[in-house]
């Protein structure tokens, strides 16, 4: 929410909260027009101390007495306020024709006094707004800690990239370089911004959907000078695509590296099928590769890059996207479709 939309709300409750004592001050309740003020008014700074009180409370005493343990302190502290604010209004406003009135309350049919009753009211009212107060500041605390530790996964999961490909990337640029081949500065350009958006934009929680698409044209085009003629790669982004919505980082990528790992031999048919488009605010991604033999033992080991990526999935789109992984015999088929950012 806007603060200064909040600011005015926290505003607006203050003076309304404030207001209630004018309206049912017991002097107007039994018919006493002529203690009616001194009662309002007396009110009146009661609810503006409770005010004061539930601030207080909220960032200060829970931060340092509560939250640090100190439990002795917060309640002497809460009870030294309960006292001042029972008292400051009945010594800050004194009227002598208040007693007269009280005399007249006592002696109808009642149980309590009346400021017996007035007492056990604003002591119920302090307590409401200290629990209340406590209650909202520990569920404040609960979510800071959980989008804290959810943003420490999530800087872990991101950490997770494959440094095989940059190995990889490396080789094939000196293969390049050895062949005196024109493509390669092209493709030291390709690998340089593909790390600088790795180690800067990817930092972010979410990025342009220009950028991440960026990095997924270079991740390809690296891999095909790495592959060659050995993998029919081909990537269809869709012409209508709003670049300028946001994304998370990284979290198409992990499907398409699965992809290239599990679905290139240089010793077999390769064909890999990218395929990026949108719908309103929604993004689809498919992903479609054919299977092959690998024999390095290594190669076989699946599913982590997978499962971190679901766990990011979770994380920043939690009923936002839907993902159905087909894995066939000879296919292996990934379609996730998620909700996009302004």
């Amino acid at each position: 929410m806007n603060r200064s939309v909040t600011i005015f709300l926290h505003v607006l409750g203050c003076l309304v909260f404030i207001c209630i004592p004018v309206m049912l001050s017991p002097g107007r309740i039994f018919g006493l027009d002529d203690v009616r003020n001194t009662f309002a008014l007396r009110d009146v700074i009661t609810y503006a101390l409770l005010i004061i009180f539930f601030y207080v409370h909220y960032y200060y005493l829970i931060p340092e007495y509560y939250f640090k343990k100190n439990y002795p302190a917060y309640v002497l502290v809460s009870a030294i306020c309960i006292v001042l604010i029972m008292s400051l209004p009945v010594l800050l406003i004194k009227d002598t024709s208040v007693q007269a009135a009280v005399n007249v309350l006592v002696e109808q049919p009642r149980t309590d006094p009346p400021f017996l009753l007035k007492y056990k009211s604003n002591i119920f009212l302090f307590l409401v707004i200290l629990f209340a107060s406590l209650a909202m500041r520990v569920n404040i605390r609960w979510r800071q800690s959980q989008r804290e530790k959810i943003s420490s996964e999530l800087s872990f999961l991101k950490a997770q990239i494959n440094p095989h490909f940059l190995f990889n990337s490396l080789n094939t640029i000196h293969s390049l370089a050895l062949q005196q081949s024109d493509y390669t500065s092209e493709a030291v350009v390709k690998l340089s911004g593909m790390m600088r958006y790795v180690l800067s934009d990817a930092r972010e929680d979410f990025v342009t959907l220009e950028k991440e698409i960026t990095y997924i044209q270079n991740f390809i085009d690296l891999q095909k000078a790495r592959f060659g003629d050995t993998a029919d790669v081909y990537l269809h982004v869709s012409a209508g695509i709003d670049e300028e919505k946001k994304i998370a980082p990284m979290i198409l990528i992990t499907f398409i590296e699965n992809a290239f790992k599990h679905g290139v031999n240089p010793e077999v048919r390769s064909e890999i099928d990218i395929n990026i488009t949108t719908n309103g605010d929604w993004l689809t991604l498919l992903v479609s590769n054919l299977k092959v033999h690998h024999k390095s033992v290594e190669d076989l080991k699946t599913g982590q890059g997978l499962a971190n990526v679901k766990k990011q999935l979770e994380y920043l789109y939690a009923a936002r996207y839907e993902l159905k992984i087909t894995d066939s015999e000879n296919t292996f088929i990934v379609r996730l479709k998620l909700l996009l950012n302004d």
